[in-house]
């Protein structure tokens, strides 16, 4: 198991424990990665046909909608995400993620993690020529997981 693996463990151990242990049961523990990188925390917008719900990310903070927010199933995550390069500049990223009830349901965690193609090493091992960035969802019923062409090489 390599270090991201053996974190994310450890992690999902906590917040499961936390989860059972908690007087309130509502929502998901909402983990994102970018680019193998563990976000800590960032400003996030959910909208919904002109409803728009604001959340404040930081790592394992449940992640609760308003009720009746899937009512109609065209929800969208939005938001961005500022890198610095190993040159020291920094890049942009925007997101625009259509956001799933389903990533939510009968579930205690939710991890997404996002793969920039700008990246050479996410593009060799993705092979997706028309999308700016791939997304996989894990939670404890689901797995989304964008086919490998290659396995991703280590930096």
């Amino acid at each position: 198991m390599d270090n991201l693996n053996i974190k994310l463990f450890f992690i999902l151990i906590v917040l499961n424990i936390n989860y059972i242990f908690s007087q309130d049961n509502k929502g998901v523990n909402f983990i994102l990665l970018i680019d193998d990188e563990l976000i800590t925390n960032l400003g996030m917008d959910f909208n919904n046909n002109g409803n728009s719900f604001n959340y404040s990310y930081s790592i394992g903070k449940p992640l609760i909608l308003p009720e009746n927010f899937f009512k109609d199933p065209s929800v969208t995550l939005t938001f961005e995400y500022y890198k610095v390069l190993k040159d020291g500049y920094v890049k942009k990223y925007n997101y625009n993620i259509d956001f799933s009830e389903g990533w939510m349901y009968n579930s205690t965690f939710l991890i997404m993690k996002i793969y920039n193609l700008d990246n050479e090493k996410y593009y060799k091992a993705f092979c997706i020529k028309d999308k700016k960035y791939v997304i996989e969802i894990q939670n404890s019923v689901y797995y989304m997981q964008v086919p490998r062409c290659s396995k991703p090489i280590d930096d």
